[in-house]
């Protein structure tokens, strides 16, 4: 599902905001996580593309949540 959301967000089918009012912070910390293992994954199975839409999700989030903070102060 979270690659998914970034495949629809690099296209613009779907805002960032939206995505973030669902589970943005929780997205980002999924991906802290796990990006790291899915970063070794795609070596291990060569494929360099390998959940590339949750990592970009993931980022998305980030910067939205940084400007949600810059807001906020």
């Amino acid at each position: 599902m979270l690659d998914t959301w970034g495949h629809l967000l690099k296209r613009g089918l779907v805002k960032p905001e939206t995505i973030y009012e669902i589970q943005g912070p929780f997205i980002v910390r999924m991906w802290d996580n796990h990006g790291p293992i899915i970063k070794e994954l795609r070596k291990q199975i060569n494929n360099p593309h390998h959940l590339d839409g949750y990592e970009y999700c993931a980022e998305e989030m980030k910067k939205l949540e940084q400007k949600k903070l810059k807001s906020i102060t």
